[in-house]
């Protein structure tokens, strides 16, 4: 989505979801939900950390919330800037 002001990029997936009580702590460098790691999902728990960094240091917006009936959306919010 873009209006005059932002663009909007939204991501989603059908995977398992994030829990309620996880949804902000999945942007804590090195966090890893338990249940991900009990499936053996691989990783170090910097991505999300390193996006919403970059999307802040750009001065714009992520947030998290529900794909139902199962999933994740992900929304960053950017300001789009005029160069011309």
């Amino acid at each position: 989505m873009k209006n005059d002001h932002v663009a909007e990029l939204r991501i989603t997936d059908n995977g398992l979801g994030i829990d309620d009580r996880e949804k902000q702590k999945v942007f804590d460098r090195f966090y890893r939900t338990e249940r991900i790691q009990k499936l053996g999902i691989k990783g170090y728990g910097l991505g999300l950390s390193l996006v919403k960094a970059i999307v802040l240091q750009s001065g714009g917006t992520i947030s998290i919330s529900d794909n139902e009936p199962r999933g994740t959306v992900f929304t960053i919010s950017l300001p789009i800037i005029d160069i011309s």
